[in-house]
């Protein structure tokens, strides 16, 4: 090759490199960033308020009994694992350097008006407002700028897909969370047919036989974080039977309905005995609850099915989940304080928090130490009596049955007892 060649071959490459500088996205260019002359963080120990705008629409959480909850524009429970990452960013937050002080390139970074107002308020301080703009090049980047400055920052912790959240992707999707260990049994109909599955120490027993872990581990692993993909905010009246009904008894019992989606084949709509809310669940987050029936289930028509007017509190439609985290994973990133503060959002929903029942007395006692039995209710007998046979307080047993007080007791109707020293 001549020499004016690679002479000309050279030059070109100058050229594009000198180009590629030129034009190389600012966010790519993260070492040309100035320190930031402030510096923001949160405890997140002492976060009381979050309040969120994005395109003009309004949501504000309280925590209010150490729990999360949705105050505006709705009254509802926030979702566990949804908080769980909000706080976790927020416990990482830090301003990583200086992207810009011209206000006229607020809008590139799109931390003007179209971005995401958030405002954290804490106990005892002022409130925290900035704009969540465009993600930046590095994961879990994001530019930002505080509400009180002109000027635009990178920071790590914050992202537009951690805060522009609809609202119904914060609003809580957990039906039962609890520790496998803690449920005691298990009892499973579904088309005329039921199967009761005691824990017996270590393993688990129906009929006299001991189930297989390969059949029963998959099951109790899917009953013990049950989450929705959605739910209906509408009065539903199912007219066809249920398709499958589960009664898990841990410290207290829990009741789920399952009944087939007209509207969608690869779903169940879900009730369950501690929210009122009907709940629409993949078939496939229940395959293996399902196996503890055996047996196939039958199709469900149109015509089974009849649906009330939308209520006033919602759309009537199904809400999309689209984030599936591992929400008990742990950060090295963060303080061992804001660990347990994150660790404590999801023990809120874990166990019995997620079956608490307005209105029902607390029941005392050690109700796992006792021997879990079912009971067949006689004629005349009552909540008073079959509680004095056993030796339990009557609290007790409308806690394990989710009875409230004036509920009457049916011949032939099962409640659950735990029975001590016998």
């Amino acid at each position: 090759m001549k020499r004016s060649s690679y002479f000309f071959l050279i030059l070109i490459v100058i050229v594009l490199g000198i180009g590629y500088w030129v034009i190389k996205p600012t966010e790519t260019q993260e070492f040309t960033y100035e320190k930031p002359d402030i510096q923001v963080s949160f405890d997140i120990a002492k976060v009381t308020k979050i309040e969120i705008e994005k395109n003009k629409e309004y949501i504000r959480f309280e925590k209010i009994k150490d729990r999360w909850k949705i105050i505006d524009p709705i009254n509802a429970y926030a979702d566990d694992e949804a908080m769980f990452r909000l706080m976790e960013g927020l416990a990482k937050f830090k301003l990583v350097g200086i992207a810009s002080s011209n206000p006229q390139k607020q809008a590139m970074y799109e931390v003007d008006d179209k971005g995401i107002n958030v405002t954290v308020t804490s106990e005892g301080g002022a409130p925290t407002a900035l704009i969540v703009g465009k993600v930046g090049a590095t994961s879990g980047q994001a530019y930002i700028r505080p509400v009180s400055s002109g000027s635009v920052y990178l920071a790590q912790g914050l992202v537009p897909s951690l805060v522009g959240r609809s609202i119904n992707e914060w609003r809580q999707r957990t039906v039962v969370r609890m520790e496998p260990r803690m449920m005691k049994m298990i009892t499973v109909r579904s088309y005329g047919g039921k199967t009761v599955y005691k824990r017996d120490d270590k393993k688990w027993v129906s009929g006299g036989a001991v189930v297989p872990a390969r059949l029963m581990k998959p099951a109790v692993d899917q009953l013990s974080n049950l989450r929705a993909e959605g739910f209906v905010d509408t009065v539903a009246f199912l007219s066809t039977s249920v398709a499958l009904h589960v009664e898990l008894m841990a410290d207290e019992l829990i009741r789920l309905d399952f009944y087939q989606n007209p509207n969608a084949g690869n779903q169940y709509l879900l009730k369950s005995s501690t929210d009122q809310k009907l709940f629409a669940v993949n078939k496939s987050a229940v395959s293996d609850i399902l196996k503890l029936a055996g047996g196939a289930e039958p199709e469900l028509t149109e015509d089974q099915y009849v649906e009330a007017e939308p209520t006033a509190s919602g759309t009537g439609e199904l809400a999309d989940d689209s984030y599936k985290p591992s929400a008990s994973e742990q950060n090295s990133d963060i303080s061992p304080e804001a660990q347990k503060v994150l660790q404590s959002i999801l023990k809120q929903s874990r166990g019995t928090a997620t079956t608490s029942q307005e209105g029902l007395p607390n029941a005392t006692g050690i109700e796992d130490k006792g021997e879990l039995t079912v009971y067949t209710v006689k004629k005349g007998e009552t909540v008073a009596s079959i509680a004095q046979k056993y030796n339990v307080t009557s609290e007790q047993l409308m806690k394990w049955n989710i009875l409230k007080p004036g509920d009457a007791l049916k011949p032939g109707m099962e409640v659950y007892v735990y029975v001590f020293g016998r």
